[in-house]
């Protein structure tokens, strides 16, 4: 069998796991969705048509597509149904990784559901969407897996749902409520809320999130500063931690401590009874950061170990919104109803776990075989690991580019053993 069709059985394979969660037009829409954006790596809805090579026009396709897009209960639908296909994987990971990105739209002003928000890129503030990202990541780093994605804008959002911290803790249950409370949840210094930790304290959650340093503590006999705690921690672990910044390896040397502390209740005046770690760290020359964490570990080393690998792994979701950004030209997206942008998004992220996931177990081959160069060291081993999914995207396109999809079930009326023959593709 050529890689060729290796690439097209293992995404047929994949695809036919959402089957019976449905229905067949359904399924048709999101097989032909997924196709189309791995082939033409673009969101726009005539790109994605008129890779299809239908035999109706591309208007006719790209209404079509459109008009399934708008269907109300496809979000949660989709969700759930590769939440419980992938339950297994994602169980295996260690961490969930949780981020905010925004979708900057410029010059549109048709596109339902914007406000205002903050552009990572240039720093500005303009219209746009937000999107509440989850990603599932190994100890090692190797295996990455997205799990969540929804856009939204709170102003468009009902009242129940039109907070950003109702969205976190949304993104957080829906993902463990199917896989388990096991993975460890790592969130940066926007984490630092009061609801949001006593939310994962209650639903029995570990988590890693890094301090603002304006937080009060208990210690078990006193309310004390972050900051009055932090001089108590002696760094006497050093850690060294491995960073990667746009292909880039650099080796930076922590030296770190940590403190069993307890948050404070502010209902009773007293404090939750679940013993947390403060971990503090610090490069020389530089500035501390802290990190209060809930983990399954008793003793500080551990716990430094922990958070350390944990945290040092958030920026893999960062390299995810580059790529995305970057080599699917996500910001380009171009839907004026507001449930569409929504069900686009979520069929999007799983579509990225062909890139990022399923098609794993034929990286090295792609890489190696594909027909477009896409290895210039072929004796350099970090060409074959790390962030190789830029590549992967590439080959990609290129395999489903040059090939057609073809209907999901067709009837042959060759016969064999007087029995009719069913082809699945």
């Amino acid at each position: 069998m050529g890689l060729s069709q290796k690439v097209q059985v293992k995404f047929n394979q994949v695809v036919k796991k959402y089957q019976s969660y449905l229905s067949l037009p359904e399924y048709k829409f999101m097989r032909q969705m997924q196709f189309g954006i791995l082939a033409s790596k673009h969101v726009h809805l005539n790109k994605i048509g008129s890779i299809l090579r239908e035999s109706i026009s591309l208007k006719k396709s790209t209404e079509r597509l459109s008009r399934n897009l708008g269907k109300s209960d496809l979000f949660d639908k989709v969700t759930q149904a590769h939440l419980k296909i992938n339950r297994q994987s994602i169980k295996g990971c260690d961490y969930l990784i949780f981020d905010i990105s925004d979708i900057s739209k410029i010059y549109a002003k048709q596109m339902e559901g914007m406000e205002s928000v903050h552009d990572g890129s240039n720093g500005e503030v303009g219209l746009g969407y937000w999107l509440a990202n989850v990603i599932a990541v190994d100890c090692s780093g190797t295996k990455i897996i997205p799990a969540y994605s929804e856009l939204y804008g709170l102003h468009h959002e009902s009242e129940v749902e039109s907070s950003e911290n109702k969205k976190i803790l949304q993104a957080v249950s829906t993902v463990q409520d199917v896989v388990g409370n096991d993975q460890v949840i790592v969130i940066d210094r926007g984490g630092d809320r009061r609801v949001l930790i006593e939310s994962f304290l209650q639903d029995g959650r570990y988590f890693i999130i890094r301090q603002t340093g304006k937080r009060d503590l208990h210690t078990g006999e006193q309310l004390r500063s972050l900051q009055s705690l932090s001089k108590k921690i002696t760094l006497h672990y050093r850690k060294r931690v491995k960073k990667e910044r746009h292909g880039k390896k650099k080796i930076h040397t922590y030296f770190c401590g940590a403190k069993r502390v307890y948050f404070p209740n502010k209902y009773t005046g007293s404090y939750w009874d679940i013993p947390l770690w403060l971990v503090k760290a610090q490069r020389k020359g530089k500035g501390c950061v802290w990190y209060l964490c809930h983990l399954p570990v008793e003793d500080e080393q551990s716990a430094i170990e922990m958070v350390m690998e944990g945290y040092g792994l958030r920026w893999k979701i960062e390299e995810y919104h580059r790529q995305i950004k970057n080599d699917y030209h996500l910001e380009e997206i171009c839907l004026r109803r507001y449930t569409a942008l929504k069900n686009f998004m979520t069929i999007f992220m799983i579509t990225m776990g062909f890139v990022y996931h399923h098609f794993e177990s034929l990286a090295i081959e792609i890489l190696t075989q594909s027909p477009i160069k896409l290895v210039y060291r072929e004796k350099r081993l970090k060409e074959y690991f790390g962030f190789i999914y830029y590549k992967m995207a590439k080959a990609l396109a290129w395999f489903f580019s040059n090939t057609k999809l073809q209907n999901p079930i067709t009837f042959h009326t060759k016969t064999m053993d007087n029995q009719l023959i069913l082809d699945i593709f």
